[in-house]
């Protein structure tokens, strides 16, 4: 058991998966087209460009926010990204791996109506997360480990003899004794979604009154996910109390930045 003293951290594992059977039913539904001649027909792919342009290809095909003035696929995006829970979005699909979180991170997911999915990984050894409200003061940091150090050994000291004395089966006694481990145990996590949940998710969690970890992980994936599909996320930026707002790379400015600023959709 030891005492994790880096930042969490999020990366995108998987993208640009398209949910097809939601896509047919939208289709099919309108014109009984089937979404897959579509794309062989339009020689679309999972690249970047091509990627940006299902919506528009959607919208096209289902009659939803058509684009009859002939505008270029960026245009058309900024104007149908400005409708708020556009179904046209969640079309798009992205996993996330999140590294180093604690398990009270994880517990966003269970509490956000959208449609994102979350679970644990399995772990091999009992770590505990420092906050990045600790991190700052070299002394508390080392003090707060030393605390959540000598509860973890304890509580692991008994799970050893429970295991010794097979009381239950290794998972059952895992099970029993992780609800003894305080929220910060330190998790590695897998959550996937539509690109549309994920905007919406990181919007809500990375406010001011947000916890330090959410807003620090999502203020960096909302950055990641920018220079993905940049169209899709162009309005998303981060702003300060004061209401002035910047670009997403003010992000990584300094390594406590993400205290001062929240994440906002651009004004005008």
């Amino acid at each position: 058991m030891n005492v994790e003293n880096d930042m969490p951290q999020a990366f995108i594992i998987a993208e640009t998966k398209i949910n097809t059977q939601s896509v047919d039913s939208a289709v099919s539904a309108t014109n009984d087209k089937k979404w897959s001649d579509e794309t062989k027909k339009r020689n679309l792919n999972t690249t970047l460009t091509d990627i940006e342009k299902i919506p528009e290809t959607i919208a096209e095909l289902t009659g939803n926010f058509q684009n009859t003035k002939n505008l270029s696929t960026e245009e058309y995006n900024k104007i149908i990204v400005s409708h708020s829970n556009n179904p046209l979005f969640k079309h798009i699909t992205a996993t996330v791996s999140f590294v180093n979180v604690s398990r009270d991170f994880c517990f966003l997911f269970r509490e956000f109506t959208g449609g994102l999915t979350v679970g644990d990984m399995n772990r091999t050894e009992i770590s505990f997360w420092v906050p990045p409200a600790i991190m700052v003061d070299e002394q508390m940091a080392v003090q707060y480990g030393t605390v959540i150090n000598d509860l973890g050994q304890k509580i692991e000291a008994l799970r050893n003899q429970a295991f010794k004395s097979k009381l239950d089966t290794p998972d059952k006694i895992v099970q029993a004794f992780d609800s003894l481990y305080p929220d910060s145990v330190a998790v590695n996590a897998v959550a996937t979604g539509s690109i549309l949940d994920w905007k919406n998710f990181i919007l809500i969690n990375a406010q001011f009154h947000s916890p330090d970890e959410a807003r620090y992980i999502f203020m960096h994936l909302a950055r990641t996910m920018k220079m993905k599909w940049a169209t899709l996320f162009y309005d998303v930026v981060v702003e300060d109390t004061a209401g002035k707002q910047y670009g997403l790379d003010t992000v990584n400015s300094a390594p406590m930045a993400f205290k001062a600023l929240r994440l906002a959709i651009k004004k005008g």
